[in-house]
């Protein structure tokens, strides 16, 4: 099972920073028309299908999903370069270990 944890996103529309940790079960994203709301769920869709067309569509320097996978943490970072016209893909796995109560990760 996929679990979304958090979206980090730099210049989103050249001028917005996203931050937006979900909580364990339910997250509202609220906001005035301008704020990048739905720009927010199109970031997150586009990097988890991946969607090549809409990324290249929207406008942003960075773009970093963090999500559990199982017992996997799994970090994918995009970093867009408009002068080139190309993106940059990172992805880190890790495994998760409980121990005493406490995530720890493990590399």
């Amino acid at each position: 099972m996929l679990k979304i944890n958090r979206l980090e996103a730099t210049k989103v529309h050249e001028y917005i920073p996203i931050d937006i940790t979900f909580d364990e079960t339910l997250t509202f994203l609220t906001g005035s028309n301008g704020n990048g709301k739905t720009t927010a769920l199109k970031l997150i869709s586009s990097i988890l299908q991946p969607n090549f067309d809409l990324l290249s569509e929207i406008k942003f320097e960075t773009a970093t999903v963090s999500c559990t996978v199982g017992k996997s943490n799994v970090v994918i970072k995009l970093t867009k370069y408009h002068e080139h016209r190309t993106i940059k893909w990172e992805i880190k796995k890790t495994k998760t270990k409980v121990k005493k109560g406490s995530l720890l990760s493990r590399q």
